[in-house]
């Protein structure tokens, strides 16, 4: 889903998956959403209803080591350096010049 020959035309997540989730949370049992992607989405409705959200970010090999402590309720070893908009149009543009 990452890299410049996949681009996309929306940030929501792709396929059926927000329909998934919406199946998943709608069974009540506790739901933590983990995000392991390589681009920003779109996740209003999982943010409004799913009580733990985890981005793991293009996590490659190490994938289970940034995450699996929230998991379990701890504090995470690592934080993000990277901040997310809420929809595409909050999103910056940042113009380099030298």
């Amino acid at each position: 889903m990452a890299g410049e020959a996949a681009s996309r035309a929306s940030l929501d997540l792709p396929g059926r998956q927000e329909e998934l989730l919406k199946a998943v949370v709608a069974l009540g049992k506790p739901v933590v959403l983990v995000l392991l992607n390589g681009r920003p989405l779109s996740i209003n409705w999982a943010a409004e209803n799913v009580p733990a959200i985890l981005e793991a970010w293009e996590s490659g090999t190490e994938a289970a080591t940034p995450w699996r402590h929230p998991v379990r309720g701890r504090q995470p070893g690592r934080q993000t350096a990277v901040g997310f908009p809420r929809k595409g149009s909050n999103a910056r543009s940042i113009m380099l010049t030298t």
